[in-house]
């Protein structure tokens, strides 16, 4: 099903990102954030996905982009073909923005060969050769990986270009005040928390000795536990509460004394709000990430069968968890959207 231009010239940000049960929403939701930065810039923007998330579908109509569904994600071979039919039906100063671990160097290089401008969005150096004109990476450290790039690729590595929702970027002068015990424990554990880390850590946190310790937890719109997490909220020891795909994150997150959430975008959310947090890995590779934000001393990390000495050893250090939540509040501005927006224009006329 289609929705939007035909036949068009206009400049336009083509997006091509997927969210679903299996991956999660952590690939949609940054693009979202970058989409909202060139809308803000008068810019009209086109989402291809197979996502079949209604929330989140609901969030494109929402803001206003153009939508394009797809039935199956890429190498299903549609996907490549109707990608590159609507990026020529929006003329060749439009931008194709690839976000995905499935998106492999045969999809950017076709891209390329057919003329059409590319940002790849990246998380892992993982691919053979990089074809994109921009390839964005926004975790730290990866001043040192090496990509296997065309000589024209740039590349937008760090915090700099770390890309914020306009729901977060409005809570960013919010004074925040550290308690002397963090009692307030908010779970965050990304958007389909396919593991049911969230079951898992609600349990753990039975056992930890935290005075009037209450707990929010926020269940994506791709989790499919919602009936298991309802009956451990039910027998719990002390207050807790399940927050479905809520709309105003912020300020939950703003409530919480320490998160608790699992290494990903989420984490650059906290960040941005000062919120102390303890990082899970939800696979082996996100200890990576998880050892760059303890090294830069922005999060703990942690594994389950640690988390409840660790819960219960920070929920008493209010220096410690004011130490994290300074470092974070000045790691990055919030900008990104906007650097990476003034890029693509910069490249456009090249």
């Amino acid at each position: 099903m289609a929705v939007g231009p035909s036949g068009s010239s206009t400049v336009m940000l083509i997006i091509r990102t997927d969210a679903s049960t299996q991956i999660g929403i952590g690939h949609f939701m940054r693009c979202f954030a970058l989409a909202q930065a060139w809308k803000d810039r008068g810019g009209q923007v086109l989402f291809i996905t197979s996502c079949k998330i209604d929330s989140l579908l609901e969030k494109l109509k929402t803001e206003g982009f153009f939508l394009y569904q797809l039935d199956l994600p890429y190498p299903d071979k549609k996907d490549l073909d109707s990608t590159l039919q609507l990026l020529n039906s929006t003329g060749r100063d439009s931008w194709l923005v690839l976000d995905g671990y499935h998106f492999d160097s045969f999809y950017q290089r076709t891209v390329k060969e057919k003329g059409h401008h590319l940002l790849a969005i990246d998380d892992t150096a993982h691919l053979p050769m990089y074809w994109a004109d921009l390839i964005l990476s926004q975790n730290l450290g990866f001043e040192e990986i090496v990509y296997h790039r065309q000589p024209y690729s740039k590349l937008l590595l760090g915090s700099r270009y770390i890309l914020m929702r306009r729901e977060f970027t409005s809570w960013k002068n919010r004074e925040r005040t550290i308690s002397t015990t963090a009692c307030k424990i908010l779970i965050t554990l990304g958007g389909g928390d396919t593991g049911n880390l969230s079951s898992k850590v609600m349990q753990v946190l039975q056992g930890a000795d935290i005075p009037e310790m209450e707990c929010q937890v926020l269940v994506g719109p791709a989790n499919t536990h919602i009936s298991s997490l309802k009956e451990i909220a039910k027998d719990s020891i002390f207050p807790v509460q399940l927050l479905i795909n809520p709309s105003n994150v912020p300020e939950i997150m703003c409530w919480a004394d320490l998160a608790i959430a699992a290494a990903g975008s989420v984490c650059w959310e906290l960040a941005y709000l000062g919120v102390p947090g303890i990082l899970l890995a939800p696979t082996p590779y996100h200890w990576q990430f998880i050892t760059q934000l303890q090294q830069n001393n922005l999060f703990l990390g942690c594994k389950i069968d640690d988390l409840l000495g660790q819960v219960t050893r920070i929920s008493r250090q209010r220096e410690g968890r004011e130490k994290l939540s300074r470092n974070c509040l000045s790691l990055f501005d919030g900008k990104g959207g906007i650097r990476i927006c003034e890029m693509l224009s910069d490249e456009r006329h090249d």
